[in-house]
């Protein structure tokens, strides 16, 4: 069999080698190498029979030795997205009335105001009932559901509108505004809000029942211009939510001008009594005498002082001038011992150098005798 055959065999097993030189084994310059059972192994090239001539070479198909090796072809690594530098920006938060969703109108109004008056809502939870009640009565009649903070809002305004008062005077007010104001005094009236009598509030309870009078007519007088339409189910009316009575009497201090002018007389007699005055003098008069007494302490003191200053400064100075002195008398003994050497060492120089003959000849008759007794 030459190499140039292309039998099923050969091609299995150059489809072996082809596989197994995919998973990697190759040997060299990219030559790919078979596995075999005993463990050795050898290129393509030269897998032949010993008897091979020339150019020519044969290839024994041993398919039993060969071991195909499958292996998955190492995956890429995945690609990343590209970077997005856009940011995520968050809508904008709406408020207000919802899109589409209109203002409240008379009917609902009056919806409104029959469930208010049924629940008489105080705090969160009766104001949840009053939503839902609401919510149901608006749908079976056709209108659109609303959230409790609308109504809430809406509810409040309506009060305060109804309860202000107009620059120009009294004026005829809406029967949305008297209904609210209803409600209002309803909600009131079952939660007894109002004020407590106190000394405070009873102090002030004539101008008070003054000024409820004044309401409760101006109430009436609405009422009794809006009777003419035809009423709800409940009925109004304006009752006091509080009663106000005189307190009880207590026994307190008069307060007057009196007391003050009494006060200031009694403090002018006492100031010009005369044993006020006597005992004042007195007080002043020994509070000269300390105060002389305390100047002339200061007085000596300060003398004392000056006086003690002078002598430390004559001790100084005396003490100078003996450390002058003793340092003079040091020097006049140093300077007389020296000069008492000096002529010691001239008195021993005169002696080894003295002769007979020189002291005859030049000393009088009564050196050379001072000489002989030496």
């Amino acid at each position: 069999m030459s190499s140039n055959d292309t039998s099923p065999t050969s091609q299995n097993v150059l489809g072996s080698s082809q596989s197994i030189g995919s998973a990697g084994t190759t040997g060299f310059m990219g030559t790919p190498f078979l596995n075999t059972p005993h463990g050795n192994t050898y290129p393509e090239s030269e897998r032949h029979m010993p008897g091979h001539t020339g150019n020519s070479r044969s290839i024994t198909p041993y398919t039993h030795a060969t071991r195909v090796i499958q292996t998955t072809p190492a995956q890429s690594p995945r690609s990343l997205p590209p970077f997005s530098q856009t940011t995520t920006q968050l809508a904008p938060i709406q408020r207000g009335r919802a899109p589409g969703q209109r203002n409240i109108t008379d009917g609902e109004l009056d919806i409104l105001f029959e469930v208010m008056l049924t629940h008489l809502p105080m705090g969160a939870t009766g104001w949840a009932s009053v939503t839902a009640d609401y919510n149901a009565r608006a749908q079976a009649a056709g209108y659109c559901t609303r959230e409790n903070e609308q109504l809430r809002r809406k509810m409040c305004k309506l009060i305060k509108e109804a309860g202000g008062k107009k620059p120009t005077g009294k004026s005829k007010k809406a029967k949305r505004l008297l209904k609210a104001w209803e409600v209002n005094w309803a909600i009131r009236g079952r939660y007894g809000a109002g004020v407590l009598d106190d000394s405070a509030a009873a102090d002030d309870s004539s101008e008070d029942d003054d000024e409820n009078a004044e309401t409760e007519n101006h109430l009436v007088s609405l009422h009794s211009q809006s009777s003419g339409q035809p009423q709800s189910q409940n009925t109004w009316v304006v009752e006091k939510a509080y009663k106000s009575s005189q307190p009880i009497a207590q026994e307190s201090p008069v307060r007057s001008r009196n007391n003050a002018t009494l006060q200031a007389i009694s403090n002018i007699a006492s100031a010009f009594d005369p044993e006020q005055v006597r005992v004042r003098d007195e007080a002043k008069a020994e509070q000269r005498i300390l105060l002389l007494q305390l100047a002339n302490a200061q007085q000596e003191n300060q003398c004392l002082h000056t006086e003690v200053d002078k002598l430390r400064n004559a001790l100084s100075v005396a003490e100078l001038r003996a450390q002058r002195a003793e340092d003079r008398l040091e020097l006049e003994k140093e300077k007389f011992n020296f000069e008492l050497k000096i002529l010691e060492e001239r008195g021993s120089h005169r002696r080894r150098h003295y002769s007979w003959s020189q002291s005859s000849r030049s000393s009088s008759p009564v050196d050379r005798k001072r000489a002989r007794t030496e």
